[in-house]
């Protein structure tokens, strides 16, 4: 049973000027969140992690934090930095959430 989901559920912005789009993450008791933003057309993220205990609002993200998603490629990069040592047994996770990149728009 796989912990990660994309969701495409829009949040409010907490960078100004940007667009949140989706989340690629891990929503239990520990979490970790990719947030995916968009602006003229180009796709960005910031990634952070936690406990019950905090959540992504007690963590604020800047412009300075997004980095940027250029290719599929780069997306893959960081899912798989993302899920860490749950990329080996999470392989169907991983598919799909590249299969979510790819209807984003990478290539």
């Amino acid at each position: 049973m796989s912990y990660y989901g994309f969701e495409f559920t829009p949040v409010d912005t907490d960078i100004p000027g940007y667009e949140v789009i989706a989340e690629f993450g891990e929503w239990d008791y520990s979490w970790s969140t990719m947030r995916i933003y968009k602006r003229d057309s180009r796709l960005f993220y910031i990634t952070d992690s936690g406990c019950s205990c905090y959540s992504w609002e007690d963590n604020p993200k800047t412009e300075g934090d997004l980095r940027e998603l250029p290719d599929l490629n780069s997306a893959r990069n960081a899912i798989k930095d993302l899920m860490g040592y749950d990329f080996e047994r999470e392989q169907d996770t991983y598919l799909n959430a590249i299969e979510k990149f790819r209807e984003l728009g990478l290539r």
